[in-house]
């Protein structure tokens, strides 16, 4: 039987995983995310307690087991997307760099800059803590400058709608005056007008490896901390073009 924890703020999980690991009646925990100086992963790790992680371990790196992408490889990959359509305005927009995955795919994007010496401006960087709350004012930072960018890399399918409901209210024709890529290649990239172009980070396979080590470690204690990458696939749909000059 599986049963999933949620709640408000860190302190009610952590309540919630203390309670269930307490009664004796589960073998092990999958979580979902990777957050750096996590109390929930010091709680399961002190307790040893068997956890996989999806996502990068940042604490205790060699007794984790994690499945994960390579979100260095995969910023780095949107942005020499966007690259290779010609643009060189490439802006970035991410959650909260607290989380692995945006803080990997943040620096993957200022690689493909270093790469083609594109100088990092700060200007064009910015970050939120919630992608699903009104992140009208810092979208706006990035459309309302001198010189706006031409394409923006963002770090998740939902944060990219609020893009383009912001560049619509600014009259921000996509892609032909921005195009963007984001990540994870949800629904929510299906169903925007246009279609989002999105990084797929097959989050299938992600959710089969970690059921499928969780059960292997379950059976077999003794086997060493697992370390699996899964694979991305970039997807093509409507959302960028090419860009002359």
């Amino acid at each position: 039987m599986s049963t999933v924890v949620t709640g408000q703020d860190e302190d009610e999980i952590l309540k919630a995983i203390q309670s269930m690991s307490r009664s004796g009646k589960v073998d092990g925990f999958i979580v979902l995310y990777s957050r750096k100086d996590d109390p929930i992963i010091d709680y399961l790790f002190s307790e040893g307690l068997l956890y996989i992680l999806i996502g990068k371990a940042t604490q205790y790196t060699n007794q984790t087991l994690y499945i994960d992408n390579d979100n260095l490889l995969a910023g780095e990959d949107a942005t020499e997307y966007l690259y290779q359509l010609g643009h060189r305005k490439i802006a970035y927009l991410g959650s909260d760099s607290s989380l692995t995955f945006a803080a990997d795919r943040k620096t993957g994007y200022q690689m493909a800059l270093t790469k083609h010496g594109i100088p990092f401006r700060p200007e064009y960087c910015a970050e939120v803590l919630n992608v699903s709350g009104d992140n009208t004012e810092a979208i706006s930072s990035l459309l309302q400058q001198d010189e706006p960018p031409t394409a923006i890399v963002v770090s998740d399918d939902i944060l990219a709608i609020s893009l383009e409901r912001v560049c619509l209210q600014n009259h921000v024709s996509i892609p032909d005056d921005l195009s963007i890529i984001s990540f994870n290649n949800s629904l929510f990239a299906r169903s925007t007008s246009p279609q989002l172009t999105s990084i797929d980070i097959n989050s299938k396979q992600l959710g089969i490896e970690a059921a499928s080590q969780m059960i292997n470690h379950i059976e077999n204690p003794n086997l060493v901390a697992t370390k699996i990458i899964v694979p991305h696939q970039l997807i093509e749909r409507d959302s960028c073009c090419k860009i002359n000059g």
